[in-house]
C-alpha cells in the first residue's frame, strides 16, 4: 500500500529525528536521494518462523532514487501514534 502524504511526513519526521541520528546517504552507491515506496506485511518463510505467534513484519520502504536500492524499516514505531 502507497503511503499517504501524513505517512510520508511522519516516516521522514521519525528519521530525522535528533536522537536517531540516521544519515541520509545511501549504503550502495553513496548519494543522498531517496524515494517512499510502500507499506507492506511480510509473512514468515517456511521453516524460519521466528515470531511465536507466526505473524509477518510490517515494514516501510525507501528507495534510492539513483541505485534503487531498497531499505526496510520497521512500520510500527514509525506510524504508532502516542495516546
Amino acid at each position: 500500500m502507497p503511503l499517504r502524504s501524513e505517512q510520508e511526513r511522519q516516516l521522514v519526521d521519525w528519521c530525522t529525528a535528533p536522537e536517531r541520528a540516521i544519515t541520509a546517504t545511501c549504503p550502495l552507491c553513496g548519494k543522498n536521494d531517496w524515494s517512499t515506496g510502500e507499506v507492506f506485511a511480510a509473512t514468515p518463510a517456511a521453516g524460519f518462523d521466528h515470531d511465536p505467534n507466526g505473524e509477518g513484519a510490517t515494514m516501510v520502504q525507501l528507495i534510492c532514487d539513483h541505485c534503487k536500492l531498497i531499505l526496510l524499516l520497521a512500520a510500527p514505531p514509525i506510524f504508532e501514534r502516542s495516546s
